[in-house]
């Protein structure tokens, strides 16, 4: 196998986005630019540069059928409702001529699930009451974490190794610590029991039918996900490495909710990939 690099890697991302964005297109089907890609598309027209990962989000309908629809010779829309063996929260759509290793989790085999891949998260609607949407961000991130520990392995948690020297590196230990507990006590379980029971969770309310709306299967940024349902209609079209894809009316709201000040660049230390897989071509 040859590893791929940086940009073969965003290469291939893109050529998935651009397939899939012309299908949705051809079929009504409703996506938007999500999360840091979003972000690049609004503030650099195209990836972050130190970023190679492609976001993309849609409402719970849409997504359902796309995974239903969605055919490709090399490209697969995985998700636990068309695929027994499929393990993650969210959808992705893999690229199977390639293969991806990342030793963080316990799946490490070649096979039709460990791919390049942009990630496809479905947003569902929240109850009006806010009591009951704090109680179903709790519930949603409880399972977020308890199905992570089903598949992850004992390894240090890096998400603060790019912070200054000070009290802030407690943090890592301290993530690392609830990290191995959790898979201490739920590493033997089965991550599709999870998933199911998180669907179960935040698939009670419609995208359609209600005020606010949320990415509650990823809740990458726990209730700043809360979006008011407005900002996603109408859809506008932004350029992202030349070419133009959906995005939400709203995304000054959604990137200041998720990222604060978003148009100014971090400190250049701070400028870095995240990612910790090294990818190949079969």
């Amino acid at each position: 196998m040859r590893e791929i690099n940086s940009d073969e890697l965003k290469k291939i991302q893109l050529d998935i986005l651009i397939d899939f964005a012309k299908f949705c297109d051809e079929n009504d089907i409703t996506y938007y630019l999500a999360g840091g890609t979003l972000l690049g598309a609004v503030r650099h027209s195209g990836f972050i540069p130190w970023d190679d990962d492609i976001d993309v989000m849609m409402p719970r309908n849409d997504f359902e059928k796309a995974v239903s629809l969605y055919n490709h010779k090399y490209y697969r829309f995985n998700y636990i409702t068309n695929s027994r063996e499929w393990f993650e929260p969210t959808g992705k759509i893999c690229d199977t001529r390639t293969y991806v290793f990342c030793d963080s989790f316990k799946n490490t085999e070649i096979n039709e699930f460990n791919c390049v891949a942009i990630d496809v998260c479905p947003i569902d609607g929240l109850p009006n009451s806010e009591l009951k949407q704090k109680v179903l961000f709790l519930l949603s991130n409880v399972l977020i974490a308890i199905h992570s520990s089903s598949v992850l392995t004992f390894k240090v948690t890096k998400r603060y190794e790019d912070k200054d020297a000070g009290l802030l590196r407690w943090k890592k230990y301290f993530r690392t610590a609830i990290k191995y507990l959790f898979i201490c006590l739920f590493g033997r379980t089965n991550p599709r029991f999870w998933i199911k029971l998180l669907n179960d969770v935040v698939t009670k309310e419609s995208f359609y039918s209600n005020n606010f709306v949320a990415a509650l299967v990823s809740c990458v940024h726990g209730s700043k996900e809360k979006m008011p349902i407005e900002i996603y209609e109408p859809k506008v079209f932004m350029n992202f490495e030349s070419y133009k894809f959906s995005c939400p009316i709203g995304y000054d709201y959604y990137l200041k909710r998720l990222y604060g000040n978003y148009m100014e660049l971090p400190p250049v230390e701070k400028r870095q990939s995240h990612h910790n897989f090294k990818a190949y071509w079969k």
